[in-house]
């Protein structure tokens, strides 16, 4: 194969579209970032859904946003019991004011959590309202974060592990782009389909290609152990012909889309990844990631991306 040869096929940059648009040909920016999100900033979004927002926010940010909505909404409404005079609550005493604060807000966790009164119970119309309404809103405030909770943990997320490096690797006579992939929890996987998508910038051009790379297997039935997503470079490959010992000045980005069927959830699943030019390494190949031991096979996924270097 010839590695340093030039392209001399004419590629036309708007021959496939993937969603980006023909203006995005123009520009050397990441598609997909290493999170495996889109690479856009939305400017002057005036819609915003709360539901989604929370659904899709990290479990520290999201328990964290609870405890400072409990504290906060009981100290309004200890603040309010406080105005409103606490001797209207019965059990309170009146040593000094700040005491006397803090047993309106413990007074007011008692009311918004419903978990009854002891030592202290509000007396007269105006308290009685308060915690009556002070009441309702925790009922409501509680009915939302369970079903926001139960989303949360219910919602189907395909926890796969990818290789850190996308290797060139030797393959019957010429190269293959090959990255490996493996489940990383217990569930079952099955119909698993991958896309490799490509995106690079020829010599002597500021136009960015993006194509599809057919993959040797881009389907599988079951998904039990590590799977190695191989495109050859043949003729057919729209890498065939670029230098691939210094594919980093093509400015290079190599796209990953999986799906599957999740048998836990019942439901599809999907993932992306995003692999830059730097993640790029030539002429090397995967070690082996499992081995087989008393009658079983062992996965080691903390091998995923182990490679070495071929001569």
């Amino acid at each position: 194969m010839a590695e340093t040869a030039k392209n001399s096929v004419q590629l036309d940059p708007n021959k496939e579209d993937f969603g980006f648009g023909k203006s995005y040909s123009q520009t050397k920016n990441r598609m997909i970032t290493d999170q495996g999100q889109f690479n856009i900033e939305r400017i002057g979004v005036s819609a915003k859904s709360w539901y989604h927002e929370l659904i899709e926010m990290r479990w520290s940010f999201f328990l964290s946003l609870i405890l400072a909505y409990y504290v906060a909404i009981n100290l309004v409404f200890g603040f309010i019991y406080f105005i409103a005079g606490s001797w209207r609550i019965v059990g309170i005493t009146n040593e000094n004011i700040w005491k006397e604060f803090y047993q309106c807000f413990f007074f007011s966790v008692q009311t918004f959590t419903t978990v009854g009164y002891g030592g202290m119970h509000p007396t007269g119309l105006l308290a009685s309202g308060i915690a009556g309404f002070e009441a309702l809103a925790g009922l409501l405030t509680l009915a939302i974060i369970t079903s926001l909770v139960y989303a949360k943990f219910s919602k189907p997320r395909a926890k796969i592990l990818y290789s850190d490096h996308v290797l060139l690797a030797p393959f019957k006579g010429t190269y293959g782009l090959q990255m490996r992939i493996v489940n990383a929890l217990n569930n079952t996987l099955i119909d698993m389909e991958a896309n490799m998508i490509v995106g690079f910038t020829p010599e002597d051009t500021t136009t960015r290609i993006m194509r599809n790379l057919s993959l040797e297997i881009n389907k599988i039935a079951l998904f039990p152990l590590n799977w190695t997503l191989n495109h050859v470079i043949d003729e057919k490959s729209p890498l065939h012909g670029l230098d691939l010992a210094n594919m980093e000045k093509y400015n290079i980005e190599v796209l990953v889309l999986l799906r599957g069927f999740d048998e836990s959830y019942n439901q599809n699943v999907h993932s992306i990844q995003s692999y830059g030019a730097e993640r790029l390494v030539f002429n090397a190949k995967f070690k082996p990631m499992f081995e087989f031991k008393d009658g079983r096979t062992q996965l080691f996924l903390n091998k995923i991306g182990e490679y070495e270097l071929l001569n």
